[in-house]
């Protein structure tokens, strides 16, 4: 009975736990859930077909095939380039290795144990560094390492390919020396953590230099919005000097009460339309601000009317003013591009919570499925590719109407949109309804 217990706990429960631990590290840095999928069973088996069949001797031998099955693993499952699922892997299996090394000092210096060696002590060892693992990759900063990474320069790659490199060697020493690794463990635990601390920083400084440069690039992209803005306010003033003086007038011209208030009402609605957007103005965020109303002209010079709803003009949002800008700008571009001359584009625009809800709807055709909305986000979406077959007829007239929105990706595109929005802790999304005999599409955005 111990004998199958043992050989239970060696094949099965120990390579499914070291998988476990790996494929938890992978999703969580990857923004993915960590309910099971086909390719992790596959995973499973194959690190237990490796436990029994590969040979134990060199022992290095079955430790750089579970390897390879990591690496596989990546890049099978993981949706990026191939420098990126290498980093991720990197990223993945140096912190794990890491982790391992702080457990086994534990247990070394507290309990006297040398190695995750014996039926019990690697059970113990596999499940605690599973635990670990669970716990330690769930962590904010964790879990958006591999964001800042394959973000960061080049030179930063080259370093964090340094440090796994130095890591791997520690392990493969691990691996063909496991008695000697302990006469020097407190040592490489130290340098290892040391290593690990110096990353850290430098990845901490690198992004937030990023997000500095980010920011002054994107207002001196749109400073002239900023002069144009302000050389139209310039005009309308001496314009508005001028109206009100043609104000002043009308009871010159008209003497009696009826032609001077059909005059009046008249000059009105002519002169209403110019302060339509004014209200944009009153928003505490300039840069959005002048980006909206900027859109709005333009609109507007292309014969469609872009109407908004300002509910809040006092806005708090999770991510910064350029970046909510860039957001928001992506979708209401989107919905102008959309529409034809004399449709209109409704905007609502309000802040509760501590963020910033934005809703933008344009007419479309025809009713839109939520399969088709869903398919706006997938990465390479487009609905140029599913508008064959004569039988879809009402399909591709909605298709047409919306794909510009689902292609036009301006640098980022819907998909990466929503990417960079839920990593940013907030949410976006699309529904289409019927809303007196018309069809529209509402893009909503929660930041």
């Amino acid at each position: 009975m111990n004998s199958i217990l043992i050989l239970i706990i060696t094949y099965i429960l120990n390579p499914i736990l070291e998988t476990s631990a790996g494929i938890c590290a992978i999703k969580s840095m990857n923004h993915r859930s960590l309910r099971p999928t086909p390719a992790d069973f596959i995973f499973y088996l194959s690190t237990i077909l490796a436990v029994l069949l590969v040979p134990s001797e060199p022992a290095i031998f079955k430790w750089v095939f579970g390897l390879l099955l990591y690496l596989v693993y990546t890049f099978v499952t993981v949706e990026d380039t191939a420098l990126n699922r290498f980093l991720l892997f990197m990223l993945t299996h140096g912190s794990i290795f890491l982790l391992q090394c702080i457990l086994l000092g534990i247990m070394y210096f507290i309990f006297r144990i040398e190695a995750f060696n014996g039926t019990g002590i690697s059970l113990l060892g596999n499940f605690l560094t599973f635990v670990s693992a669970a716990a330690f990759f769930q962590l904010p900063f964790v879990k958006h390492l591999f964001d800042y990474v394959k973000q960061a320069s080049y030179l930063l790659r080259i370093l964090t390919l340094n440090t796994y490199l130095v890591i791997l060697f520690c392990l493969a020493f691990f691996k063909i020396y496991p008695q000697q690794i302990y006469e020097i463990l407190s040592l490489v635990i130290t340098l290892l953590t040391l290593l690990a601390a110096i990353n850290i920083w430098i990845l901490y400084y690198d992004q937030r230099t990023r997000l500095q440069q980010q920011e002054i690039d994107s207002y001196q992209k749109n400073m002239p919005i900023y002069d144009s803005l302000i050389q139209e306010i310039r005009a309308n003033q001496h314009e508005y000097a001028n109206h009100l003086q043609s104000l002043a007038n009308l009871s010159v011209m008209y003497k009696d009460y009826d032609s001077l208030s059909r005059a009046l009402q008249s000059y009105s609605q002519e002169f209403s339309n110019p302060m339509a957007n004014y209200p944009l103005l009153q928003i505490n965020m300039p840069l959005l601000a002048a980006s909206l109303y900027s859109m709005a002209s333009h609109a507007q010079e292309k014969g469609i009317a872009l109407q908004f709803d300002i509910v809040n003009a006092v806005l708090e949002s999770h991510a910064p003013e350029h970046e909510l800008t860039d957001y928001i700008t992506i979708l209401t571009q989107n919905a102008i591009e959309a529409c034809k001359a004399g449709e209109t584009v409704y905007a609502l625009l309000d802040s509760k919570d501590g963020a910033v809800r934005y809703e933008i709807r344009n007419p479309v055709p025809a009713m839109i499925s939520p399969e088709e909305i869903g398919d706006f986000f997938k990465r390479s979406y487009s609905t140029k590719q599913t508008q064959a077959g004569s039988d879809a007829a009402s399909k591709q007239a909605s298709s047409d109407a919306t794909s510009k929105q689902a292609d036009d990706k301006r640098g980022l595109g819907l998909y990466y949109l929503q990417t960079n929005v839920t990593k940013s802790g907030g949410s976006v999304g699309a529904d289409c309804v019927c809303y007196e005999g018309s069809y529209f599409i509402i893009f909503r955005l929660i930041l």
